[in-house]
């Protein structure tokens, strides 16, 4: 499992985070999601990479630099 940095934060206690890889032999994908602590409100991100690049790469440059921290 991808680590979760926003587990540590004060005030994440309620809200849950997951993150799903896999690999159909050409394409590398992650997908994050967050749900937050109001019922029905939470948001994902899917990231497709061809050509070798690492899903889990990319997120953390997405994370890095979004001003909305994605923590799988």
């Amino acid at each position: 499992m991808y680590p979760c940095p926003g587990s540590a934060i004060p005030g994440n206690d309620d809200a849950d985070a997951r993150a799903i890889v896999g690999d159909d032999g050409t394409t590398q994908w992650i997908m994050a999601a967050r749900a937050l602590s109001a019922p029905g409100l939470g948001f994902t991100v899917t990231i497709d990479c061809t050509g070798g690049q690492d899903p889990e790469d990319v997120l953390d440059d997405v994370n890095e630099l979004s001003a909305l921290i994605v923590t799988p």
